[in-house]
């Protein structure tokens, strides 16, 4: 009778301790739940941690939200979310690995121990195609690690130069943020520019951040440019707003403009140097950045003299205006020496009013277009 009643009762007692168990995790999960929903919200490192460890995938999930939100806070759950990463199951959702993926990148530098994880990933869907927001998230994740990420340098890079390359933009910044200074990671750089001329913006950020070795290549590049127009190379006949027919080597302007204030230095060079095509291209990009040195009215006025030259250089100086006084005499004798109703006239004329300020009409930029 004795040894029944105690079995009942140690009975009752499992089951409490079931239900408090049950209890207990439902609590934990609403608390992960309600954490991962609610903005600006917090929680304990040891539940996340449990969380992580659990074997429900959204909870899992969940978590991840939070520790993504807490960031180097919740540094303690590193250890969690790179086991939680490691999972290989086909049936773990790219969503749920994505979630992961960008609370490790939360915790910073820090999550150093993460960054082979992280490339073995990246590694996987990079073999097998993928352009989903997971191969984002991991490219970010690396660059959020920053320097102590450098191993991952060379698969970026590799990432960066393959063609048709998805997530460029998000590598140019992880890049950035690791802030290698190899002389092969600037070169990369300079190349994806011509690959992906939309991208230069996210180049020129990279670059900056590389010092005197960045600063040399975009000299080399630089020097290339000019190099090509200097022998006559990229010139292409346009057909200016006024209907005046003008040359200019458009596409290398466009590759000057996108290297940014990296380039200015060298286009105030270029402003002297012996070879004429040299001297107005970069006076053009120069009065493009809003630049009205005398030295650059100096080499369009030169331009005039050359039939080649003279509609763009008319075109930039009716953009530099009151700026460029020392144009005008000679800007009125073209206009004296062609038909008053000509494109040609009315472009100079244009240039003429910016120039003495004429309110009569407020001059619009020039926007050539090709002549097909």
């Amino acid at each position: 009778k004795h040894l029944g009643t105690g079995l009942v009762c140690m009975s009752l007692i499992v089951s409490g301790m079931v239900i408090w168990r049950d209890y207990s995790h439902r609590t934990r999960m609403q608390a992960v739940k309600h954490a991962a929903d609610t903005p600006q919200e917090t929680m304990d490192v040891a539940t996340l941690v449990w969380a992580l460890e659990s074997n429900r995938e959204p909870l899992k999930r969940d978590a991840a939200r939070v520790v993504a939100r807490m960031g180097n806070d919740a540094k303690d759950a590193l250890p969690a979310l790179i086991e939680a990463l490691s999972i290989e199951d086909s049936s773990f959702s790219h969503r749920t690995h994505t979630s992961i993926v960008r609370a490790i990148g939360s915790v910073g530098p820090d999550a150093k121990s993460a960054v082979p994880h992280l490339m073995k990933l990246l590694g996987q869907t990079d073999a097998t195609g993928s352009t989903d927001s997971r191969n984002r998230a991991t490219i970010e994740a690396l660059g959020q690690i920053g320097p102590a990420a450098a191993a991952a340098m060379p698969m970026l890079l590799d990432h960066l130069n393959r063609q048709n390359a998805s997530n460029r933009d998000v590598t140019l910044q992880a890049l950035a943020k690791i802030r290698p200074t190899s002389s092969e990671v600037v070169a990369a750089l300079i190349e994806s520019i011509e690959d992906d001329p939309f991208l230069a913006g996210e180049v020129v950020n990279a670059l900056e951040t590389m010092g005197p070795e960045a600063t040399e290549a975009v000299r080399v590049y630089t020097e290339q440019i000019f190099d090509h127009v200097a022998k006559g190379g990229g010139f292409v006949r346009l057909k200016e707003a006024g209907g005046a027919t003008i040359f200019f080597p458009i596409e290398a302007q466009r590759k000057l403009e996108s290297l940014g204030g990296l380039a200015t230095p060298l286009l105030r060079e270029g402003l002297n140097d012996a070879r004429e095509p040299v001297r107005v291209i970069s006076a053009h990009v120069l009065v493009d950045r809003g630049e009205d040195s005398s030295e650059v009215a100096k080499v369009l006025l030169a331009a005039l003299d050359k039939p080649c030259y003279q509609g763009g250089a008319v075109g930039a100086l009716t953009k530099l205006g009151p700026s460029a006084q020392t144009a005008l005499p000679a800007l009125r004798s073209l206009s004296a020496n062609v038909a008053d109703d000509s494109p040609r006239a009315t472009m100079l004329n244009k240039a003429i009013r910016a120039i003495e300020e004429d309110p009569r009409e407020t001059p619009s930029p020039m926007e050539p277009k090709e002549v097909r």
